[in-house]
């Protein structure tokens, strides 16, 4: 059995490789691509039905989610995003040793790296976006937090995700820690492209699977019962 510097090893090469990938689309086919994940992702029940939902801001590279930010605001929907900071208390994931070293972050881009925390604060507006660390938006001062059980779907950012439903983020362990918190029922959904899927992730015992994920040409459920 592979052991944690191992897996690890195993994931900042896949990171890197399907960078790569990522960053060779062309504008105009990623604007393509992300458009037709849009649209699976709001055709979707778990989509729909969802009252709160917490959904990444995009930048650079990842599947836009501007688009989708102002429709859930047109649509009456109650929209928080993250902000990130230094990590104020320990949460445990099941399965983890409250000892246990975090995961190191292989992303020296600000948003993710490093042991720090993540909160979802609502937004009203576009407007209540601003330039966080390293231009990242981020809500307003003036936000308010929404606890994490009042979220009904989550909406993160991958690389890729496993046909488990494991989940290859950026090395920063920011989701991770913040997804174990949300209610049992609470659904999580990944956003990514045909490109960067097929791989097989490792997980380690902190990773929190994803109930789903959507792409351009597909949407697989990891959670039996959402697909019915």
């Amino acid at each position: 059995m592979e052991n944690t510097p191992e897996i690890r090893g195993r994931k900042k090469r896949l990171r890197d490789e399907l960078r790569e990938k990522r960053r060779g689309l062309k504008e105009a086919c990623r604007k393509e691509t992300d458009a037709a994940v849009l649209k699976r992702l709001e055709e979707l029940p778990v989509y729909r039905q969802a009252q709160t939902v917490f959904c990444y801001v995009s930048v650079k590279d990842e599947v836009d989610t501007g688009r989708l930010i102002a429709d859930m605001l047109s649509a009456g929907k109650r929209v928080a995003v993250p902000r990130c900071g230094r990590e104020e208390r320990k949460i445990t994931a099941p399965g983890r040793n409250a000892g246990d070293p975090e995961n190191a972050a292989d992303d020296t881009k600000g948003r993710r790296a490093g042991n720090g925390c993540m909160e979802a604060y609502e937004i009203l507006s576009p407007d209540d976006l601003k330039p966080g660390a390293y231009n990242i938006p981020e809500p307003k001062e003036h936000c308010r937090r929404i606890p994490p059980e009042e979220i009904d779907l989550c909406i993160v950012p991958c690389l890729c995700v496993g046909s488990d439903g494991t989940r290859l983020g950026y090395g920063g362990g920011y989701y991770d820690r913040y997804l174990v918190r949300l209610r049992p029922d609470a659904v999580c959904a990944a956003l990514c492209r045909e490109i960067t899927q097929g791989e097989e992730p490792p997980a380690e015992p902190h990773d929190r699977p994803m109930d789903l994920s959507v792409s351009e040409s597909r949407v697989i459920f990891y959670r039996n019962t959402l697909a019915e």
